[in-house]
């Protein structure tokens, strides 16, 4: 039987973009380039592992827990036809936690 609990920080991430149409009005207007943070955010990730005789185990796996995202995009950066997005360039997407269950048989 095992148990893996693991914390993982990830500071600030100052990046940038250019909006397709630069903006005439609001806080970005006149902007080409627009700087957006990737804020800082820690990670959750757990395991579980348990082995019922010589030949079978489970393992349970979550990574990151509590289903952090990154900021949303700026809105002169999203796309068309787009409500909101996610950054795409930073240690996390906006796809949150993922978690799975397995099955092992060894001879």
């Amino acid at each position: 039987m095992g148990l893996l609990l693991r914390f993982t920080h990830y500071g600030d991430l100052q990046r940038y973009g250019s909006p397709a149409v630069v903006p005439a009005t609001g806080p970005y207007a006149g902007q080409n380039q627009i700087s957006y943070d990737i804020g800082s955010v820690w990670l959750t990730d757990i395991s579980f592992d348990f082995r019922f005789d010589e030949h079978w185990s489970v393992q349970a796996t979550v990574t990151n827990l509590f289903d952090r995202k990154p900021d949303k995009l700026p809105a002169p950066l999203v796309g068309t036809n787009q409500y909101y997005a996610y950054a795409t360039n930073g240690p996390l997407s906006g796809d949150g936690g993922f978690s799975s269950l397995s099955a092992r048989y060894q001879w």
